[in-house]
Parts: C-alpha cells; structure tokens; sequence
C-alpha cells in the first residue's frame, strides 16, 4: 500500500502481524492543501452556478426584448399604414382648397400652409420606414438566410426564428456559462477523489506484512507504506526438469508437504492445483518453474517456508528406480551405475529422469534384474572381479 498523495501520516495503527479484513482504513494521511483545494472547488461551483442562473436570466429577458420589439416594429408599420391615409386624405383637400384658391375662394397662406402640411406628413413617413429599416438590421430575410434558417414559413414560425436569431449571443453565453459549471463540477469531483486517496483502505483481507513508516513521518507520492499480504491463498513454486515439465499442465492436482506447519512442528499436507507453468527453461539449472495454488484459511503457513509437492501428471507408472547414491559421475541429465556382471564391475553412463521419494528414474542404460552397487567405492574399476556376500 503507497500514498497517492504528497503527506504527513495522521494516524497507522496496524502493525506487522495484525490481520485486517477488506475496507478497512489502516491509515489516515493529512494534507491541508487538498482540503483548501477542495474548498475552492466548491466555491467555483457555486460561482458557475450563479453564473449559469444569470446568464439564462438575460436569455429570457432577450427573448422578451425580442418579441417587444417584433411587436414594435409591426405598431410601427401599422402608424405608417395610418399616416399614409391620412396623407392620402390631406392631399385631396389640398387639391379641393388649389381648385378654390384658382378660382380666388382661399388665401394664398392657405395653400402655402397646407404644403407644407403634406410635406410633413411624407416627410415623418419616410423616417418612420427608416427607422424600421435600422431596427430590422439582423432580423431581415438575408440576415435568416445566412443563419441557415428558412424563410420560407409561416409568420409565427418566421417570428419564432427571428426571436431565436435575436438572442443567438446570448445562447451562446449560457451555452459557455454551463460548460464553465460542468468544468467547476470536474474540478470539484477530482479535489474530493485526491481528497478521499488520503484515506489508506485495505484492499482485501489479509495479514500486515511490511510497515515502512510511522505517524508523523512524510510520505511521498507512490511511497511505501505497508504491504499486505494475503494468506488464504498461497502459492508453492517447485522445479522440475525437462522431461517432467513437457507432463505438467495448468488444472492437475497437486499435493504440497510442509514441515514444521502443525502445532507439534510435524508436516501438513494441503492440497493444490498447478496455477502455471513457465514457458522457459531456467539455463542454469534445466528445469522449469512450476507454480502451485493453494489454500490455508487456518493461517498455518508463512511465506518462505520450504514444501515438497507432488503433482498428479497422469496414471501411475511402472519406472527403474534406483538409490541416489548410487549415481556417480552426474553430468546434467547423465550418470555413471557400477554394474555387478559375470562377477565383473561394469560403470555404464545411463540417462536419468526425475528425483522421487524412492530415488531417482532411470530413464535409459539399465534394466529390471540388473545389480548395481549402492554408494560405490572408488576404488572399483571397469573389470575388477568381485564377488556378492550375504
């Protein structure tokens, strides 16, 4: 177990040899500036929220603006529409009050005033349309068009667009003001994560089998702290030659012998199944690498301890066996036998297999019936005449 953050360990109770079950805290790191980090988080969620909040306050407000000043624009026209009949309306009177005057029934300030009447009225109509021209720039046809938006509707739909056309900016701000509440929410979510990593919590439940520091003492990032161990499942690592290996596979049951693990100090036997094989030869010795499961919920073996393991690699099978001791002259997977023939001390090199509780196999080189000298004097030579007492 590391820390994940730079710390000052608070609080480790554990101690090697204590058991501890899976989630539970085994140590309490402190670093004041995560949780400061984790305040400003809040805060810059509650600053992006507010900020979210206004921005789509001013959007509804825009909306708003908008269809007023649709609607202004349409009183607008309708004023127009009204003036012009009422100019329409000054003009024939003019020219009724031009007829009287020719005929000498009106002064001629009269006439001269109702000139000028009617040229104020086109006058104030023209810079009525003009003053609708300034107020649709962005709201005309071109305006929709270049938004990608279709003119070809109804007028409802065309004043729906244009009020979405209005306040497009201010979509766009709280489009930006939300994303800036998701980042702030992010930010928040990662202070309390690196907040919560100071929490040390078992993994799974096992045995203390390592601890490095103590409380008071600075931890770095990726600093060890205490390593765990569990001890109902356990692994047996074992050797076997060549001519072994190509028999073992991974799922074949397996017996694994420890001395020393039963309250008397006798052996235990537990059972097991080969885990894995190594693919490759270790060049030194020329054998493989054969890894063992195995369970003790009992608690009774400690890592390091030595094992015998017998592995079932098939039916039983009918092999010579002779004495270790017998082999002289070992050679890799050879060795020498001194024979007993005829009287006569015969040494062969023969080929040999696997070590078993009885010996070792002999693979090649020798028969059932042969005699052979267990434990041979050196001084025996290829020849010398002997014979067999007792």
């Amino acid at each position: 177990m590391s820390a994940s953050q730079d710390a000052v360990i608070g609080e480790l109770a554990y101690r090697e040899g204590d058991v501890v079950k899976a989630g539970t805290v085994i140590a309490r790191l402190l670093n004041p500036q995560l949780a400061l980090a984790v305040g400003r988080a809040e805060n810059g969620v509650l600053q992006a929220t507010a900020a979210v909040s206004l921005a789509r306050a001013r959007f509804f407000e825009g909306e708003l603006a908008a269809e007023a000043k649709l609607l202004g624009i349409e009183k607008t026209r309708l004023e127009i529409l009204q003036s012009r009949r009422e100019l329409a309306e000054a003009e024939r009177k003019h020219a009724d009050q031009e007829t009287l005057y020719r005929a000498g029934g009106v002064t001629e300030e009269a006439i001269r005033s109702g000139r000028f009447s009617i040229e104020s009225a086109s006058e104030r109509i023209a810079m009525m349309e003009k003053d609708i021209d300034i107020r649709l720039i962005g709201l005309r046809d071109q305006d929709l068009v270049a938004r990608g938006i279709s003119i070809l509707c109804d007028e409802a739909t065309r004043n729906r667009s244009l009020v979405r056309l209005s306040v497009a900016a201010l979509a766009a701000e709280e489009a930006a003001a939300e994303a800036r509440l998701e980042a702030a929410r992010t930010d928040l979510q990662s202070s309390r994560l690196a907040l919560a990593e100071l929490l040390i919590v078992a993994p799974i439940t096992g045995v203390i089998a390592a601890r490095y520091l103590e409380a008071g003492e600075r931890v770095g990032r990726e600093e060890k702290i205490l390593t765990i161990m569990s001890v109902e499942s356990l692994y047996a690592v074992v050797s076997v030659f060549e001519s072994d290996a190509l028999r073992v596979s991974a799922g074949m049951e397996a017996t694994v012998t420890v001395d020393g693990a039963s309250a008397d100090a006798g052996s235990v036997e537990f059972d097991g199944v080969v885990d894995l094989v190594s693919p490759v030869a270790d060049a030194s010795s020329a054998s493989f690498s054969v890894r063992v499961v195995l369970h003790d919920t009992a608690g009774r073996l400690k890592p390091g301890m030595f094992a015998q393991v017998t592995i079932t690699a098939g039916e039983a099978q009918s092999v010579l066996v002779v004495p270790e001791s017998a082999v002289i002259e070992r050679s890799d997977q050879s060795g020498t036998l001194c024979f007993i023939s005829g009287g006569s001390v015969a040494l062969r090199r023969v080929t040999l297999g696997s070590s078993v509780e009885a010996g070792r196999v002999i693979l090649s080189g020798a028969a059932s019936g042969d005699v052979i000298v267990d434990m041979p004097d050196p001084t025996l030579k290829e020849g010398l005449h002997v014979s067999i007492s007792g």
